[in-house]
C-alpha cells in the first residue's frame, strides 16, 4: 500500500493563514515521508491550469503529483490538456465536467487520456462515475471503459 496524506488535515490552518501551502507540502513529504499528497479543492484556492502551475512552482517536491481528473477542471478538456507536462500520480475518468455556471459538458475523456498516454504516463486510470444504479449499470460501463482504454493504448502504440 502507498501511504497518502491529504492536505484536508490542514484545512483550518490553511484557511486561517497559520501555515503556508509550501510548508504543508514540506511537512507531509519531508518530515513524514509521505510519497503521495492529495490536495482537495477546499485546501487550495485556484484549481485553474494557471493556479495548479503556480502550486507546482511554489512547492517543488517529487512527492507533489497531480491527480489527473477529466471532470474536475472548469475549463474541461482544454484545461486538462494544458496540464499534461505536470507529474501525475493517477488519473480519474468522468464523462462530464461542470463549468462555472454549473452546466455539464462532455469531458472528452478518451481524447484527453490519449494525449496523457503520449507523455509516457503508465499509471493507474480509475473509473470514477456511473449514472444510475451501479449494480445495474456497472457491467456495461466497465466494458465501455475497458474498450476505451484499449483504444487509447492501441493509438499510443502507433505513435
Amino acid at each position: 500500500m502507498i501511504p497518502t496524506i491529504t492536505t484536508w488535515l490542514f484545512v483550518k490552518q490553511l484557511r486561517e493563514g497559520e501555515i503556508s501551502f509550501p510548508a504543508v507540502i514540506d511537512c507531509c513529504a519531508l518530515e513524514l515521508g509521505a510519497i503521495a499528497i492529495e490536495i482537495p479543492r477546499a485546501t487550495y484556492p485556484d484549481w485553474s491550469p494557471a493556479g495548479l502551475r503556480e502550486l507546482f512552482a511554489a512547492c517543488p517536491s517529487e512527492y507533489l503529483q497531480l491527480n489527473f481528473d477529466t471532470g474536475n477542471l472548469y475549463e474541461g478538456p482544454a484545461g486538462n490538456l494544458q496540464l499534461l507536462d505536470l507529474p501525475s500520480t493517477h488519473a480519474h475518468v468522468k464523462p462530464t465536467y461542470r463549468d462555472l455556471e454549473g452546466n455539464h459538458h462532455d469531458a472528452e475523456a478518451e481524447r484527453v487520456l490519449a494525449e496523457l498516454a503520449k507523455t509516457g504516463y503508465r499509471g493507474t486510470v480509475t473509473l470514477e462515475h456511473i449514472d444510475g444504479d451501479p449494480r445495474e449499470n456497472l457491467p456495461r460501463v466497465w466494458e465501455e471503459f475497458c474498450a476505451m482504454l484499449a483504444r487509447v493504448s492501441q493509438q499510443n502504440r502507433r505513435i
